[in-house]
């Protein structure tokens, strides 16, 4: 902490760096040729209480918010929007932050160009996707989504998005992984990039994480396991699976 405010470490991909300061009203402070992180414009002040999460692409960032109006959670966005990852239904960046149109969630995760959020309509725990498809990691037909997309999975209980892959648990804590999978990070024995969420080896998990080429899984019984790109020691066995 810094006197009254209150520091949130945001980790950011490739050449994103930030340092967020929460005080009222809440103001972001970045270096970034994309302008990725800048303040919250058009009147939009937000207690620290209102921010529930941050996750962050590359280029772009997303915000998970109590909003008083709606009573719900609102996804806001703003930075780069070349494949439609800020959801808005344009393909135009945006230096301030903006409420994904019509859209409440109670989870989000940012890919490199792509985002997953879970949703409790129309279904409980529904998934969403929308932004870059080209490697299949929203599991839906190839293509660039620049509105929130539902993926055809409910009852999920976790998400993760790498580069361009994605994880989700379901509720039997079962990972499904979609997307690229050239050093085996979807994790199911395969280097088969898949376009539709398939079934991995890494199960009864509670928790999944996506780095850029390798994966995370947190199984039910505390153990960590991993499977992808490890030529940094990045899955802490000196190889990759």
């Amino acid at each position: 902490a810094r006197g009254q405010e209150q520091l949130v470490k945001v980790s950011l991909p490739k050449d994103n760096t930030a340092s967020v300061y929460i005080d009222l009203p809440l103001v972001m402070k970045a270096r970034d040729a994309y302008k990725v992180i800048m303040k919250w414009g058009y009147g939009v002040d937000l207690d620290k209480d209102q921010i529930l999460k941050l996750a962050a692409g590359d280029r772009f960032s997303m915000a998970l918010v109590i909003d008083g109006g709606f009573h719900d959670k609102r996804v806001w966005s703003w930075g780069r929007n070349n494949f439609g990852q800020l959801g808005d239904g344009s393909f135009t960046n945006k230096n301030q932050a903006y409420a994904v149109p019509g859209f409440a969630a109670i989870d989000i995760a940012a890919g490199e160009s792509h985002v997953l959020a879970l949703s409790n309509s129309p279904l409980a725990r529904n998934l969403w996707g929308w932004g870059r498809n080209g490697n299949g990691q929203l599991g839906i037909a190839i293509a660039s989504y620049n509105t929130p997309q539902n993926l055809g999975w409910n009852d999920i209980f976790g998400i993760g998005a790498g580069w361009n892959h994605s994880l989700i648990i379901d509720n039997s804590n079962d990972v499904y992984a979609a997307g690229q999978n050239v050093y085996g990070q979807l994790g199911d024995g395969t280097t088969i990039e898949r376009h539709v969420f398939t079934l991995s080896n890494m199960i009864r998990a509670r928790a999944v994480a996506g780095g850029s080429l390798h994966s995370l899984a947190l199984k039910d019984d505390g153990t960590l396991w991993g499977s992808g790109f490890s030529r940094y020691n990045q899955l802490c066995n000196e190889t990759y699976l």
